[in-house]
């Protein structure tokens, strides 16, 4: 007879050790597996095979829409290509791709003042901005000295022509007396009628000097004003212009958004029109689905409807790959089909969603848009809760009274479109009728239940799209 070797009995030994572990962990698996269910069953049944407890709510009948699900790609709302107003060397780039762009808005104006992103070098215009600054304070000291010098000397060249006038009344009187006196008796020489003739000749001659100065002042004084004036305003403006200039040379984010591409560093030479930065604005983000033309007459009539009644038609989004669904609303038909599919875009704008700082919803994502555009149908609701699903059938617990008891009766239904927490279903049930919606897992045909809770739902309105049944 064979012996077996050490070796062998030892990997035998080992063997039947690993078996006996795995019927233990078996043996265990299975035993926490039957508490649990006494513990599921003991939570809903009463001690004793009594009634089970269980929570019920109404079925409701609303009027609802006809519904249509389309296709559609995520689209950022705007885009857009940031380019450089000048040319200049880069001193400064402050973002990354992918990084968030604020702003915010000037209560003056309503402006809206960027995120700076971009600083191109500005030491020889920095010198030209002071050099514009200089003259503009010089040609407001020129103005403000010619408006205060120029009354005065209007106000000194009236009062010269005064002087000259009264000379010249004195020195016409003499000449009068004189010329009078000579005539009469001789009692003056010629001489001294010379004389007065000449001081009177000289103050006449005064007096036109002294009014053409005032006539010249008067006439000059607001064209001298006017024109130190201006020379100020085109200092101002060049001053301005350089400011403006100045601005010009940092880059800033024209609106809130994402950065999704870089295009230059610091050092490198941008000229006039060059791109530095691509950004896209991700909040709101639009939806781009493309309707047949069969439905683009309903859905505008949607749209028009909405409107009249001060309200958005609404849309349920459904991203691929992500659970839960966002509400959009329609903000626009694209009023020129497709030539191919004959199709005509719709707009759905959609509030996007964070977690933290980074948006979930992303440009290109592709999902689904649930739209009420049909005909109103009448459509039995109940809560989803209520469904219970078992070998291919889909039942609901309807509450009944058998005698005295109050019982649980079967309802087989076929379920149809969601709305909201709500799914439609045909089958023999009757609005207000009420429902078993915790604690039916554990029922059974006609079994006596226990009502610890009767809910009133109703139909919010966040929960008004219809979402076709897959």
């Amino acid at each position: 007879m064979l012996q077996r070797g050490p070796d062998k009995v030892s990997k035998t030994n080992r063997a039947e050790t690993a078996r006996q572990r795995l019927r233990a962990r078996f043996l265990l698996a299975l035993s926490v597996f039957a508490l649990f269910q006494l513990a599921t069953g003991a939570a809903i049944a009463q001690p004793g095979g009594g009634p089970s407890r269980v929570v019920v709510a109404n079925v409701i009948k609303t009027t609802r829409a006809g519904n249509q699900s389309f296709v559609g790609t995520l689209e950022a709302t705007r885009k857009t290509t940031i380019g450089s107003a000048v040319e200049g060397r880069v001193v400064e780039v402050n973002f990354n791709a992918g990084d968030p762009l604020t702003g915010s808005v000037d209560p003056e104006t309503g402006s809206f003042i960027g995120q700076p992103m971009v600083q191109l070098l500005t030491t020889t215009l920095d010198i030209e901005i002071r050099a514009a600054e200089i003259q503009a304070t010089l040609t407001q000291q020129a103005l403000d000295e010619l408006e205060l010098t120029l009354p005065r000397n209007l106000e000194l060249a009236r009062a010269t022509l005064a002087g000259a006038q009264s000379r010249l009344d004195y020195s016409r009187t003499r000449f009068e007396r004189s010329q009078s006196l000579q005539t009469q008796s001789g009692a003056i020489s010629q001489l001294e009628l010379d004389e007065a003739r000449s001081l009177f000749e000289a103050d006449q001659q005064a007096v036109i000097g002294a009014q053409a100065d005032v006539d010249r002042l008067m006439s000059t004084s607001d064209l001298q004003i006017q024109q130190a004036r201006s020379r100020h305003d085109a200092a101002e403006q060049e001053l301005l212009r350089l400011r403006d200039l100045r601005n010009k040379y940092t880059i800033s984010a024209p609106f809130e958004g994402v950065v999704i591409q870089k295009m230059t560093e610091v050092g490198a030479w941008v000229t006039q029109g060059q791109a530095v930065a691509e950004i896209v604005q991700l909040n709101p983000i639009e939806m781009i689905v493309n309707v047949p033309q069969e439905y683009s007459g309903q859905l505008q009539q949607s749209l028009q409807a909405a409107s009249e009644s001060e309200k958005a038609l609404r849309a349920e989004i459904l991203i691929n790959g992500l659970g839960d669904r966002v509400t959009g609303e329609v903000v626009r038909i694209v009023p020129q089909a497709d030539l191919r599919s004959r199709s005509f875009p719709v707009r759905i704008r959609i509030g996007n969603p964070q977690n933290g700082d980074i948006f979930l919803l992303q440009p290109g994502m592709l999902g689904r848009a649930y739209m009420e555009i049909g005909r109103p149908q009448e459509m039995t609701l109940v809560l989803k809760d209520a469904l219970v699903l078992s070998q291919g059938e889909t039942t609901v617990y309807k509450i009944g009274r058998e005698g005295e008891k109050t019982i649980a009766i079967p309802v087989t239904v076929t379920t149809g479109s969601e709305v909201g927490d709500w799914i439609q279903v045909s089958g023999n049930l009757n609005e207000n009728d009420r429902v078993v919606v915790l604690g039916n897992e554990r029922l059974r045909p006609r079994s006596e239940v226990d009502i610890t809770e009767s809910r009133v739902e109703q139909l919010e309105e966040s929960e008004m799209t219809v979402v076709p049944a897959n």
